[in-house]
């Protein structure tokens, strides 16, 4: 097997460690390395983690981890699968629609998860449902009677975007409608009484409560985009329940001055219903980007996908360029009260496309090596855990950590690196991230990743 070190003496007179910060690397393949007070115990593939539950099929779609970090669920065809990492316990359970969407998001206590049909990539008409294990249903929650696509049903309620308040269990989903003279679609916020529904009774299907009309702020169809969203989605609750986050995204919105205007993070508060932009794309399409990225290669990002802080000052954004090739992605922190932006990774001394794919950033692997890929929060919010992609030019993948908020010089913590032929990629895993103080698991790129609390 080849071994390759880190050179820690040079590393340590390349760039200093921040203040407070722990961390220990992974010296060669397959040793484990430590984030703040997160150590590193074990890595493993899902198919190890499955065992012969483990199917090889283009059907698994949309693995991802419970907020308890004691349960896996995914897509197997049309069932929703639900897998017990403590006690291998299997329950898959048939949905009897027609085309889902791959995200399952789960509710804040692991007991719920709700999903849509597939309208963005596929067109179908879609409702928001929920799956309950313990009561072994799956419910339609929005059931407008409407099946078809949007062209056979162009006039149906469109329902999707559905995001969890941790506070009171609710679930606040995004409904288009268009209107009778077949305009464009209008915009509002809707919530679901999940949360109080009635000890020891089964699952029931609340009403939807309208929270906030929303065309008149963003003037445009389809503005929040549910595409290959990262973290935990294109809409993120604050951790007390009162504020959501909106990655604001319109459908087909270029770099016109006119469609980025109303691109951006927006914040609706859930008490009083006021709202306010907190950050324009334009504002975190540079942070940590050279110039010859906006001017030579087109640098166009979208905001994919947001994760509040566990104390809620602050807000983590997942970018993607659509015309970038390799700068594809980024990731930036905001700080809600006042809206400064820093990077988590600072690419700007780099001189040149041929420097990034092959040149050499003090840690013995180019520039490329580092751009944070399926990132996903610890979660207590300390660290930004991100995978390197199957880099077979530079001959090794795995996976390295970040202090969050960010902090300078700009400083890695390797956690566990492999050969890029050996490293397993399945790319229908939605990174999450579960546990308790204790504890604490990540699921990223097709493994699953082991945390124990160290003092």
């Amino acid at each position: 097997m080849r071994v390759r070190l880190v050179a820690v003496v040079v590393l340590m007179v390349l760039v200093s460690i921040p203040s407070g910060l722990s961390l220990s690397l992974a010296q060669g393949y397959g040793d484990l390395g430590r984030i703040g007070n997160w150590q590193l115990v074990s890595v493993q593939p899902l198919a190890d983690v499955l065992g012969e539950e483990w199917t090889e099929s283009v059907s698994n779609k949309g693995f991802s981890l419970s907020p308890n970090g004691s349960l896996i669920a995914w897509w197997h065809e049309n069932e929703v699968c639900s897998f017990g990492l403590d006690n291998r316990a299997l329950l898959c359970l048939e949905w009897p629609g027609d085309s889902h969407s791959e995200q399952l998001v789960w509710s804040p206590d692991s007991r719920y998860l709700a999903f849509t049909e597939e309208w963005w990539l596929e067109a179908h008409e879609p409702d928001i449902w929920l799956v309950d294990f313990d009561e072994r249903q799956i419910v339609n929650l929005t059931d407008d009677g409407a099946t078809g696509t949007r062209f056979s049903v162009p006039l149906a309620p469109v329902d999707v975007v559905p995001v969890w308040n941790p506070a009171s269990g609710d679930l606040y989903f995004f409904r288009y409608q268009r209107p009778p003279e077949n305009g464009d679609y209008q915009t509002a916020l809707y919530r679901l009484a999940i949360g109080s529904r009635p000890e020891g009774e089964g699952l029931f299907a609340p009403e939807p409560e309208l929270v906030r009309e929303l065309s008149t702020v963003w003037p445009m169809s389809a503005p929040v985009a549910d595409v290959s969203p990262g973290l935990t989605g294109p809409a993120a609750m604050s951790p007390d329940g009162t504020t959501l986050a909106v990655a604001v995204q319109p459908a087909g919105a270029s770099g016109a001055p006119a469609a980025q205007v109303n691109r951006g993070i927006y914040l609706i508060d859930l008490q009083d219903g006021t709202g306010r932009w907190l950050v324009r794309t334009l504002a975190l399409s540079g942070v940590g980007i050279p110039n010859w990225v906006e001017t030579d290669l087109l640098f166009d990002p979208a905001v994919r996908g947001l994760a509040w802080t566990t104390e809620g000052q602050g807000l983590v954004a997942y970018l993607e360029g659509g015309l970038v090739r390799p700068l594809l992605a980024n990731t930036v922190y905001v700080d809600v009260a006042s809206g400064a932006v820093s990077g988590f990774q600072d690419f700007r001394a780099v001189p040149d496309n041929d420097t990034f794919l092959e040149g050499s950033d003090g840690l013995n692997y180019p520039p490329v090596f580092d751009q944070a890929l399926r990132p996903v929060l610890l979660p207590d919010g300390s660290a930004l855990v991100y995978w390197h992609g199957r880099r077979v030019a530079v001959g090794v993948s795995g996976f390295s950590a970040l202090p969050a908020p960010p902090s300078t010089p700009f400083y890695p913590a390797r956690l566990w690196l492999t050969p890029a032929d050996d490293a397993v990629w399945i790319s229908e895993t939605l990174s999450s991230a579960g546990g308790n103080e204790n504890m604490a698991r990540v699921l990223i790129a097709g493994y699953l990743l082991t945390f124990e609390r160290v003092e």
